[in-house]
């Protein structure tokens, strides 16, 4: 057994979400609908809309635990792995460049090596992201503007899952602290042949589960509460030379701008509307020293 002191933070690099459903370029000046396009030809998905990725201003999220594991963690069974942060009531983190997650000081890791990380998350989370465009763009109220933002307003949907509420804003006026908001998102996602409430992400080998407030596996989205992510991780040697773990986080291209083509429903005239943002995931970096 080793006895290792822990430096610095939780390293998360997101993205799980977005690696599930995206083809997403990098935003630019003239990032529009007609360049950015869901993946995987999926008719499931709208026609009319688009999406490009760019780095999140800030994530606000409720962490209850963190750990590293032998093999993938499980909604039931995490004997394969250590926990490295716990916090019951959860701890709200702003999740930006420079944040961190407090561990403890001393962990106790069995020497071996670590292939895969896992995380505890409540399902409510904020996010905040503005981008300036070349020209102008619309938001969902019919506002113009090359400056496009999150505004505070809470996602709501309707009962086909359609987003209802104006969360972003475009305007010629360029966002300050008091109108570039976060927005309140409830994360959901439905069966995907594996059992009501968990995906598998293939290229990033992630594994995640809706829980219950029990603990449990979600049955439906009435008793979604938090998420489990499971995923795979560089594998962490821990010998008896290692003195400590480097756990850090980004947020490098971890949030869509969603588009809708002009002249779609939702999106009259010429020009093309930002109507969302979406978070896109995370992807864990652990190492030894």
């Amino acid at each position: 057994m080793r006895k290792l002191h822990i430096s610095g933070a939780i390293f998360l690099a997101f993205c799980f979400w977005g690696g599930a459903s995206f083809a997403a370029t990098q935003c630019g000046l003239n990032s529009t609908y007609s360049t950015h396009l869901y993946a995987q030809g999926n008719s499931s998905y709208p026609p009319d809309d688009g999406n490009c990725s760019k780095d999140v201003q800030a994530f606000k999220l409720k962490v209850y635990k963190f750990g590293i594991c032998t093999s993938h963690a499980e909604v039931d069974d995490k004997s394969m792995c250590t926990t490295l942060f716990e916090d019951a009531v959860g701890y709200d983190l702003v999740l930006s460049k420079n944040a961190t997650l407090p561990l403890g000081s001393d962990i106790t890791l069995t020497e071996g090596t670590y292939t895969h990380a896992y995380i505890h998350v409540d399902n409510v989370m904020y996010l905040t992201v503005s981008h300036e465009f070349a020209s102008n763009r619309k938001d969902r109220s019919g506002n113009s503007g090359k400056y496009c933002y999150s505004n505070g307003t809470d996602k709501v949907f309707d009962g086909s899952d359609n987003l209802t509420s104006t969360i972003i804003t475009c305007s010629n006026t360029a966002p300050t602290t008091a109108t570039n908001l976060p927005t309140k998102e409830t994360l959901t996602f439905p069966d995907n042949g594996a059992g009501w409430g968990k995906m598998v992400d293939s290229p990033t080998k992630t594994n995640l589960f809706m829980l219950n407030s029990a603990g449990g596996q979600s049955i439906n989205l009435a008793s979604d509460d938090s998420v489990l992510a499971s995923q795979d991780i560089t594998d962490v040697v821990i010998s008896p030379n290692t003195k400590g773990l480097n756990i850090a986080f980004t947020v490098t291209d971890s949030v869509s701008l969603v588009f809708t083509q002009a002249g779609q429903t939702g999106c009259s005239g010429s020009v093309d509307c930002v109507m969302d943002s979406a978070w896109d995931g995370m992807k864990f970096l652990v190492t030894a020293n």
